[in-house]
């Protein structure tokens, strides 16, 4: 029977794989004690995106921005300390690299060059309230470059929660097409990614400096 995803078990089974690709991020700030003793802490939770076997993850700059504690859960439930690798503030994106005592299972990369209006997508929220659930939507808007034309932001009809920011967007057989970053705050369920060939590139750069 088909889903609201446009298609059936298969591509249930393909985003529920990719699952284990997503690790939840949760950042905590500790301010200095007041005259009092007592110490303020901030929170700050959202999603990532394994990339690399050997723990390197993908997120969203503004979920760990001057934070100085940050925790990455995977899927199973085992959570690491995190430290920061790389930041590429204009594209609202940071990398993140954990030790896991295992290899790791990296996102599949879709070619978001390929994608098309109104195409089925899958939403992986990771929010407070609906961790690792899965919600279906579509591409809404393509946001291209003026001067190049090069794609720049999916725009998909997705509510972005709190703690959503850094999750997939997935295509129909669970690979990356983008990382949510932001909710569009004039209208309800539609929200901005960034395309999985933008994240990609930024990627290989990273590694082609860092070799």
């Amino acid at each position: 029977t088909p889903s609201v995803w446009g298609g059936g078990h298969a591509t249930i089974v393909s985003a529920m794989n990719a699952q284990k690709s997503i690790v939840t991020i949760t950042a905590l700030k500790k301010e200095q004690p007041n005259k009092s003793g007592e110490i303020a802490t901030s929170y700050r939770q959202g999603a990532g995106v394994i990339v690399d076997p050997s723990g390197i993850i993908i997120t969203n700059l503004h979920t760990i921005a001057y934070m100085n504690q940050i925790e990455a859960k995977l899927y199973d439930g085992a959570s690491f300390k995190a430290k920061i690798i790389h930041l590429m503030p204009q594209h609202d994106l940071a990398l993140l690299k954990i030790n896991s005592p295992r290899s790791l299972i990296p996102i599949e990369f879709a070619d978001s060059n390929k994608v098309r209006l109104g195409q089925n997508i899958i939403n992986a929220g990771h929010s407070k309230w609906l961790r690792n659930t899965l919600s279906g939507g579509k591409i809404i808007g393509l946001g291209r470059n003026k001067i190049d034309n090069h794609l720049e932001i999916l725009e998909i009809n997705v509510d972005l929660y709190e703690g959503d920011s850094g999750g997939p967007v997935l295509d129909r057989q669970g690979r990356l097409l983008g990382i949510m970053t932001a909710k569009r705050n004039d209208r309800n369920n539609m929200s901005f990614a960034i395309p999985s060939n933008e994240i990609g590139k930024l990627y290989l750069d990273y590694l082609k400096r860092n070799r």
